[in-house]
């Protein structure tokens, strides 16, 4: 949320980027990441461990800045893998 392009699209101050990270850590758990996914599945090695932790944690989304092929699924379980801006817009849809 810091990177210059992300508070310009969002118009973000670091109040709102302080709060916002804030709330999350409030309401954050911590897991251990050991749910087994298969990296035939994500197509890339590096995204397992994210997906992994999105299946343990029964998350609702999965956020990803990154073009590549982990958005081809969309969705793995219950979990929606989005763009930053789209978690945000839905951030702010629930938020209403």
């Amino acid at each position: 949320l810091a990177l210059p392009q992300m508070r310009a699209i969002h118009h973000l101050t670091d109040e709102d980027i302080r709060r916002f990270c804030q709330r999350l850590q409030l309401s954050s758990r911590m897991l251990q990441g050991t749910t087994p996914v298969s990296p035939a599945i994500t197509r890339d090695v590096s995204d397992t461990k994210w997906v992994a932790l999105a299946v343990e944690a029964d998350a609702d989304y999965l956020v990803r800045n990154d073009r590549r092929p982990l958005h081809r699924l969309r969705k793995i379980g219950r979990t929606q893998i989005v763009t930053p801006r789209r978690f945000l817009r839905e951030l702010d849809r629930h938020s209403s």
